[in-house]
């Protein structure tokens, strides 16, 4: 039995932005694609600071069945430096009682489309995940998550996880 599980994910690298890919990649023309190529499974960078406090050795109790399931794993995908911007702008004029976006609130399909990833980078990843055998893939309305279920096996090489008991 998985008392719980402790995840350190990699991110793939995007490339750089070009101006055909911001041309040709934005949705609604507002949010522009940054997966740009296909996703390359040895290009990764370790996430720091996203490790369980209880996954530490003293708590080890070995290697997770490869035949576990894993369900309900969450990808966060991060908004771009100028989404971030105006999200935070937006939060600020929902609370000041002068401005025209004061309690304007949005609806998670709009807040997707605003501040969300592009189209095309939210079917990058499903199709990545898709290929990679997992199943239950289910994208938030908010766009910066995506649910997905796996077993152990299907999770670890890809997503470059270890798993381990714990009490």
């Amino acid at each position: 039995m998985v008392g719980s599980a402790a995840l350190a994910f990699c991110c793939w690298q995007a490339g750089a932005q070009t101006a055909a890919a911001r041309s040709g990649g934005q949705q609604n023309g507002r949010v522009a694609a940054r997966v740009l190529d296909t996703v390359d499974d040895t290009n990764r960078t370790m996430l720091r600071g996203n490790v369980h406090p209880m996954a530490r050795a003293q708590f080890d109790r070995g290697a997770v069945a490869d035949a576990q399931p894993v369900t309900r794993i969450l990808l966060l995908l991060q908004r771009s430096a100028e989404q971030e911007a105006a999200l935070r702008q937006l939060m600020e004029e929902q609370q000041s009682k002068n401005s025209p976006n004061y309690h304007a609130w949005l609806t998670p399909e709009d807040f997707g489309k605003r501040f969300g990833p592009a189209d095309a980078d939210v079917q990058a990843v499903t199709d990545w995940l898709n290929s990679h055998g997992f199943q239950n893939i289910k994208v938030a309305k908010g766009r910066t998550a995506v649910e997905f279920s796996g077993t152990w096996a299907r999770c670890g090489k890809p997503l470059a996880l270890r798993f381990a008991t714990s009490t």
